[in-house]
This record gives structure tokens, C-alpha cells and sequence, in this order.
């Protein structure tokens, strides 16, 4: 995982954003871990597409109106300035 969002591959880099998601869903992954993968790929890669994917992503995270909200403690607004952070 770690390994395809640094890479210079696009579709290793989203496997990555479609792997975190989908384990950050599941609550496998800790929210400071998810949002690191995440911005790893927004930072390292060039394509506008997948930097879209990544904040679409997140959004998707903070906004799920089930119970298990991922990012619920960061909201959208925290979990963007996490992600530029990184």
C-alpha cells in the first residue's frame, strides 16, 4: 500500500486511494494512518485526476452518515488541512 502511493505508477496510486478507502471504511485504519497514505499520493503525484480522487476520498470519509464516521473527529475541513500537512 505504502508502495504504490509514492510510486510514479497512476494505477498504484489509485489501488492505493481505493485500498485506504475502503479500509478506512472498515475501520482498519487508524484515521492519522489513512490520511498519510492519502496525503502521500496528493503530494507525490503530478496527475490533477488522482489528486481529485484523493479529496474526493476524504470527503466521502467525513461525510458517511452511518455511526462509524472515520473522520468524524477531524470533519472535512481538518482532515484537508491534515492532508496538506503531510
Amino acid at each position: 500500500m505504502i508502495a504504490s502511493a509514492v510510486g510514479d505508477d497512476a494505477v498504484k496510486e489509485r489501488s492505493a486511494i481505493k485500498v485506504v478507502s475502503y479500509l478506512a471504511k472498515e475501520n482498519q485504519l487508524s484515521p492519522e494512518f489513512a490520511l498519510s497514505i492519502l496525503g502521500t499520493v496528493v503530494r507525490n503525484g503530478g496527475d490533477e485526476k488522482l489528486r481529485g480522487e484523493v479529496y474526493d476520498a476524504v470527503q466521502n470519509l467525513t461525510e458517511e452518515s452511518s455511526s462509524n464516521n472515520f473522520f468524524g473527529f477531524f470533519g472535512p475541513g481538518k482532515a484537508f488541512c491534515k492532508i496538506r500537512q503531510i
